[in-house]
């Protein structure tokens, strides 16, 4: 699975929820006060917690070290998606532990542990979240895990695209194709339609699990 086909969202931002803004940790700004942003059922999800599973996100599936300049920029994210990804993995995670599908394995989550531990150690906006190792170790299983299933959805769902659809949005989209051959476009074409199947798709599931597991979101951007 290419994993340039999960939306934007699956990559959750830095926010440290002050009253109703949300601010970069800094010098100034050192503590993070724990406002409810969202809730999953009885789950209550606060700015803290979204703040933690951006800074792990980063550790674990970005290259380079953790520098100023990745955080500052993360003043420009929306607060809405931020907290709306917080929640979607939850009732990703959630609706995993439904299924069979692949478990994370108890080396896979070491191996995570100690990745972020590394990435993280210097990092002044972590220092401040004060993470214990109990807390570590859910929410790295819980993403790993969210991400895992994420991956199942999408090649147990997936339908292959049909010679016939390939040549059928080519020929009512014509125009945009100049006077090149249809050969010349049929590959991007079916990785196109790929893409938007699976997007598509994925939206849906979402949606069918946010009313499934009673998603609520309590911030929204300023």
């Amino acid at each position: 699975m290419n994993g340039s086909f999960l939306p934007q969202w699956i990559v959750f931002l830095v926010i440290f929820a002050l009253g109703d803004h949300f601010f970069i940790g800094t010098a100034a700004t050192p503590k993070v006060i724990s406002t409810t942003v969202g809730r999953v059922g009885d789950r209550v999800v606060t700015g803290r917690e979204v703040a933690i599973s951006y800074l792990l996100e980063q550790a674990l599936f970005s290259k380079g070290p953790i520098g100023k300049e990745a955080v500052k920029d993360l003043m420009q994210k929306s607060v809405k998606d931020a907290v709306a990804g917080v929640l979607m993995e939850w009732v990703v995670y959630l609706e995993a532990q439904k299924f069979s599908s692949k478990k994370i394995e108890d080396d896979e989550l070491l191996t995570a542990e100690k990745k972020a531990v590394s990435k993280l150690k210097s990092v002044a906006e972590w220092k401040d979240l004060q993470v214990d190792h109990g807390e570590l170790r859910q929410i790295i299983q819980r993403k790993l895990r969210s991400k895992e299933f994420i991956r199942f959805r999408i090649d147990s769902s997936y339908i292959p695209i049909t010679d016939s659809e390939v040549r059928a949005y080519f020929e009512e989209n014509r125009s945009q194709f100049g006077q090149l051959p249809y050969e010349s476009f049929e590959k991007n074409i079916r990785a196109f339609l790929k893409k938007r199947q699976v997007e598509q798709r994925l939206k849906d599931w979402f949606d069918v699990l946010q009313r499934k597991y009673k998603v609520n979101r309590y911030l929204v951007e300023l």
